[in-house]
């Protein structure tokens, strides 16, 4: 059994603005594998704040300038782990076992991992499924930069400095319920304010 106290330090990055509804359950997906919680955030005004304390997290304030890509690299500039996974706050993280993640972090030839995310869409218990493939598990490296000011992605700065083959893909999943029907309308109203 390797123990998650020798392996490189991970560390947990997250944009976020009135998620109390939904930061618990992503922070308890991943609170037995990340060593620290970075969350940046961008103006809550509900309880979002207090429940990232009650997990440990290290609070960022941004000011938002409607560039997801400038907030995820301020996060990055605070972040003290050799490696980075990023999650919103609607994800959550499944993964067969924390062995199964030491594996991972353990490998000299990656530089970062494609991870499968599953979007429900619509509205339960018709909702549908869309998936895809994103590079959320990476190595902290300053010269690491997301890209895109929305759908943001860190690959092709990765890609650029180490090359393709140093990207692999996982079989660990990302849920993201944040498109049903329910989640969207409560965004829109929160947003109006």
């Amino acid at each position: 059994m390797i123990s998650m106290k020798t392996l490189p330090k991970l560390s947990l990055c997250m944009i976020v603005k009135n998620e109390e509804d939904v930061l618990a359950r992503c922070l308890k997906s991943v609170k037995s594998l990340v060593n620290e919680i970075i969350i940046v955030d961008t103006g809550s005004t509900d309880k979002t704040l207090d429940i990232a304390k009650d997990f440990g997290a290290i609070i960022l304030q941004y000011e938002w300038t409607d560039d997801f890509s400038a907030a995820r690299n301020f996060s990055l500039n605070h972040v003290t782990g050799e490696w980075i996974l990023v999650l919103d706050a609607d994800e959550i993280l499944m993964f067969d076992s924390n062995e199964q993640i030491a594996r991972l972090l353990k490998d000299d030839d990656a530089e970062g991992y494609f991870i499968r995310i599953v979007n429900l869409l619509g509205e339960p218990p018709d909702f549908e499924i869309s998936d895809g493939l994103a590079v959320r598990l990476f190595r902290n490296r300053q010269e690491y930069q997301f890209e895109g000011v929305i759908h943001e992605q860190i690959k092709n700065s990765i890609s650029r400095k180490r090359g393709d083959q140093t990207l692999k893909r996982i079989p660990l999943t990302i849920y993201h319920d944040g498109y049903l029907a329910d989640c969207l309308k409560k965004k829109k109203k929160l947003n109006v304010t």
